[in-house]
């Protein structure tokens, strides 16, 4: 009987010594599988280009929902087709957007070139306009505008709102500081 368990023992000793490790080496390839798993995925998109980097999402997806039968192949191909909706509306908008911006700043400002009552005066008028905006005389002097123009910016910038302003005081400080560069810039050049 004794000769069993020193069996046993040694048995159990040299378990400990295979097992130990291989577990740890386990552990180790784990570790190394994971630090190399973004450079392979970055090999498959530089080899295989998007095209490859597609082809293992397709298999990705495609293998989750199969887990789940034809229910599965049905949710999939909708959540397929709602991201091609989704995608197509979010580029749509985008260069829609662009070019509405585009279309309206440049109508925007040929607008406020041509109607005198607008923020911007017409050409012929600007000077008279800048120095009225300053609430400077016409025989103002370089150094007087500068003056002035400092005076303003201090007394009406949006920062001295403080941070519980209004969003509507904001947009009007905004505003003022708007036309107030557009004056200081026009009287300075």
């Amino acid at each position: 009987m004794m000769h069993l368990g020193l069996i046993g023992a040694v048995v159990g000793a040299l378990f400990l010594i295979w097992l130990i490790p291989t577990l740890i080496g386990g552990l180790f390839s784990g570790v190394w599988w994971l630090i190399k798993l973004p450079f392979r995925l970055l090999w498959l998109i530089v080899a295989d280009g998007i095209g490859g980097l597609l082809a293992l999402l397709w298999r990705l997806f495609s293998g989750f929902f199969g887990l789940f039968g034809w229910l599965g192949t049905i949710v999939m191909w909708l959540v397929i087709i709602a991201a091609v909706i989704f995608g197509g509306m979010t580029v749509v908008s985008f260069f829609s957007g662009a070019k509405k911006q585009s279309a309206s700043s440049s109508g925007k400002q040929r607008a406020e070139e041509e109607q005198p009552g607008s923020s911007a005066p017409p050409r012929f008028a600007q000077r008279a306009w800048a120095l009225n905006e300053l609430g400077l005389p016409a025989s103002a002097s370089a150094s007087d505008i500068k003056s002035r123009y400092h005076e303003l910016v201090k007394r009406d910038h949006p920062d001295r709102l403080g941070p519980n302003a209004a969003a509507r005081e904001r947009e009007q400080a905004q505003k003022r500081m708007e036309r107030l560069n557009q004056a200081y810039e026009i009287l300075s050049h």
